[in-house]
């Protein structure tokens, strides 16, 4: 599986699509994150990254093992420890080697 990219396309309730190249060369296309987000949400500060992590980590049916999956999208891209789209993106693909 190969990140091809990750755009803001704010449509659609989700501010950002992911497009994945399987390995028999069809594409998956992920949609995730809302605009309260720590990546572009400003206001938001280490408390709410931390908190939107607890909260987060102990929600039923979340995959967080599926580099594909929203929740891993959102919790690794979004919620990540800067606030720099390219870093935040650079350190997902390393983690999920994708």
């Amino acid at each position: 599986m190969k990140l091809v990219s990750v755009v803001q396309e704010p449509k659609g309730g989700k501010q950002f699509k992911a497009t994945f190249e399987k390995p028999d060369g069809r594409t998956k296309i992920t949609r995730f994150g809302t605009a309260s987000n720590f990546l572009l949400n400003k206001n938001k500060t280490e408390a709410d990254r931390q908190a939107y992590i607890a909260r987060h980590s102990k929600v039923a049916g979340a995959d967080y093992t599926d580099p594909t999956t929203a929740a891993s999208l959102s919790m690794h891209i979004l919620w990540s420890k800067t606030r720099s789209l390219a870093t935040a993106i650079r350190n997902y693909k390393k983690k999920y080697n994708v």
